[in-house]
This record gives C-alpha cells, sequence and structure tokens, in this order.
C-alpha cells in the first residue's frame, strides 16, 4: 500500500513550513523563536549588537543518534538595519549585516554543535 492523504499532507506542509522560515526562524521584534529540522531554539537576545543564540539539535540526543552533518538555512529577523555580532550556543561572535543575518547557513555536527558558514550574497 501507497501513503496516504496524512503522510503527504504532513510531509507537503513540514516543505511549506521548510521554505517560508528555515530551519531556524527567530523574529526579535516579535519574540518569536522555531526550530524546525531536529532543532530546537532554546533562547535567543540582543544587546548592545550582540545576538545571543542557544539551540540544540535534537537528532543528537536520539538513542541511535543522526551521525551525520547537515546544513540548515537560519533566517533572523525584526532587526534594525546595521551590523550585529552573532554568538550560537557561546561560540566565537561572527559580525554580520542585518542582510546576511536574514538568511545564512548553519552546519550541524553529528555531536550536535553549530558552525556558521557564510554564503555569498549577490
Amino acid at each position: 500500500s501507497g501513503p496516504s492523504w496524512c503522510e503527504v499532507g504532513g510531509l507537503a506542509s513540514a516543505a511549506h513550513v521548510l521554505h517560508l522560515l528555515g530551519s531556524v526562524y527567530i523574529n526579535f521584534e516579535k519574540n518569536i523563536g522555531l526550530g524546525i529540522d531536529g532543532i530546537s531554539v532554546d533562547s535567543f537576545g540582543v544587546k548592545n549588537g550582540e545576538i545571543n543564540i542557544s539551540m540544540k539539535s535534537l537528532l543528537a540526543e536520539l538513542a541511535v543518534p543522526f551521525n551525520e552533518t547537515y546544513t540548515v538555512e537560519m533566517r533572523l529577523e525584526g532587526l534594525p538595519e546595521k551590523s550585529y555580532e552573532l554568538v550560537i550556543n557561546g561560540g566565537p561572535a561572527v559580525r554580520l549585516t542585518s542582510i546576511e543575518l536574514k538568511q545564512s547557513a548553519v552546519e550541524v555536527t553529528a555531536e550536535g554543535k553549530f558552525n556558521l558558514k557564510r554564503k555569498n550574497l549577490n
């Protein structure tokens, strides 16, 4: 037997949300932090031009963890237009413009560590 409308509808909905919001979506103006695709956003804040985000990989916590590195899209919105220092899970600060923050790539390792990947913006 094949998939029913339940499975197909769920997959289509997940794909639509990922397309609209990315895997990590944070809107500072609306105080919304949302993780999708095996990511949990635990906390976020901005103070004196520094953005601090705490998040975790739910896949790394499985009894039989997902053992491959994968890349997710992170979108940060609701910030004034300027440059910021971005800190993920207490790691090193990376300076990004508000334009770059609207769509960034983050690598998630099998151990659950997050590494910001720079995109070439055209």
